[in-house]
């Protein structure tokens, strides 16, 4: 990915200095003799310009957030202008903003940021995403204090209506629990191997590992997103938290979904509330990516979904020509 260096107008880079945190870690009221842990947030941005005043507003209300780190993946409306005039009008608070040259993608930009760090934890965090409790930056990081096998936490996610999206909480995309969600068989018949998709098994309001949490809110350790070398950039849009949660798994740690801590999901911030015929098409060419990495080439689940792959990209070339 290409980027824009020399943003210092636009803000400090967090952590410039391999090793060097962002900032101080904040010390607990309660107990002098603790150390809270220093995290930062990272957005990516895509036409995110209705929303992302009121995400980072959010985000600055968060207890324990040691800094907040973004950058736009080119957008063509107005979102960076709105993110440097929230600097300007924010010059209390540690943001650091950047601008890709070309758009490569969540997993590559969220690396990038990443990189940059030197933070203990980070937060991924899309923009579309409102923090309304402000304890639950603390509430989350509690997890990997009582737990060390933790790996990733999520938290509970739920739409503009209240309703839960159903992304926060996932199982590993075994060929049956993909089928029978894509054929709605989990909602009429109450198995777990077909609720497995969406962890239909897990109330959403419990906490108890799952297989994946969504990449619109992830808590994880900065190491140990460096030991699995972060998303792996080969997946576009789509399916790089799943790999990612994966990684993580294979290495014997957990992944968290906390029920009992919400955040609102607005939804379409950067791909819109439908996909667009390209963003189908990336949606198939990654979990095709994701089966043949984990299940092999020549697994049926990867040759059915690499056919239904092909078969999109087909129809897009079709729609074009018309």
């Amino acid at each position: 990915m290409n980027l824009e260096t020399g943003l210092e107008d636009y803000g400090k880079i967090a952590g410039d200095v391999a090793g060097t945190p962002a900032c101080s870690a904040e010390v607990d009221k309660e107990d002098l003799s603790l150390q809270l842990p220093s995290v930062t947030s990272m957005t990516v941005t895509y036409n995110s310009g209705s929303f992302i005043e009121q995400h980072l507003a959010s985000l600055a209300s968060l207890e324990g957030l040691t800094a907040t780190s973004v950058i736009d993946n080119q957008s063509p409306d107005d979102t960076f202008q709105r993110l440097k005039q929230f600097q300007r009008s924010n010059p209390n608070l540690d943001v650091a903003l950047h601008q890709s040259l070309d758009n490569g993608g969540f997993g590559s930009a969220n690396n990038f940021l990443a990189r940059r760090l030197g933070t203990d934890f980070i937060l991924i965090i899309n923009p579309d995403v409102i923090i309304d409790d402000p304890l639950l930056l603390t509430k989350a990081l509690q997890s990997f204090a009582e737990d060390d096998s933790v790996g990733i936490v999520g938290c509970r996610l739920t739409t503009a209506d209240g309703s839960l999206d159903h992304a926060c909480k996932r199982g590993e995309p075994t060929l049956v629990a993909a089928l029978s969600y894509q054929t709605g068989l989990d909602r009429r018949i109450p198995f777990r191997m077909f609720g497995k998709y969406r962890a239909l098994h897990v109330n959403e309001e419990e906490t108890a590992p799952v297989d994946a949490v969504n990449g619109a809110f992830m808590l994880m350790r900065r190491s140990l997103f460096n030991e699995v070398n972060g998303f792996d950039e080969r997946f576009w849009m789509y399916g790089e938290d799943l790999d990612l949660c994966r990684q993580v798994r294979e290495l014997g740690y957990k992944v968290l979904y906390r029920g009992d801590i919400r955040a609102t999901h607005l939804k379409g911030a950067c791909s819109g509330d439908r996909r667009t015929p390209k963003a189908n098409i990336a949606f198939y060419e990654s979990m095709a990516l994701y089966y043949k990495k984990w299940y092999g080439q020549w697994s049926p689940s990867t040759i059915i979904v690499s056919t239904l792959s092909k078969l999109n990209l087909a129809a897009g070339k079709r729609r074009r020509g018309r």
